[in-house]
């Protein structure tokens, strides 16, 4: 089974002039819902989240320079629980 916490640099799109990783404007959304949902917690303020595709189109969610391709990898229950309670307001 693959290691779930690849340690590496996103690829960046050197045409782009921001750090973003590029992914669908539905994962974008939900993505700024997950940053305003962690700015409720202080200790959680300073982590830089990131939604990206990988070149399958699948899903990677970046959290301070750390990959990880399942929500349910993510080590911290807080982010984890944000996550799925931005899904639930987007689809509502």
């Amino acid at each position: 089974m693959p290691d779930p916490y690849i340690e590496k640099e996103p690829d960046l799109d050197p045409d782009s002039e921001s750090d973003e990783l590029q992914a669908s404007p539905v994962s974008e959304k939900i993505e700024d819902l997950v940053k305003h949902k962690l700015r409720e917690y202080p200790d959680l303020r300073d982590v830089v989240i990131d939604f990206g595709t990988s070149l399958d189109g699948s899903l990677e969610i970046w959290i301070d320079s750390e990959r990880y391709l399942n929500v349910e990898d993510i080590p911290n229950e807080r982010i984890r629980e944000a996550i799925a309670e931005a899904v639930e307001d987007f689809n509502a």
